[in-house]
């Protein structure tokens, strides 16, 4: 089993997908992806 950490990133995604077309084990850690910016309301 690999580990990927920062799955939602640039680098990781591409890396997670690699090793799951190449039939790898895979665990990913992430942080939910929220983007506020200044003046707009959070939405959930």
């Amino acid at each position: 089993m690999i580990l990927v950490t920062g799955a939602t990133g640039l680098v990781g995604a591409h890396l997670l997908q690699a090793l799951l077309n190449n039939g790898e084990k895979v665990r990913d850690l992430y942080r939910p992806v929220i983007h506020q910016f200044p003046g707009q309301e959070r939405m959930n």
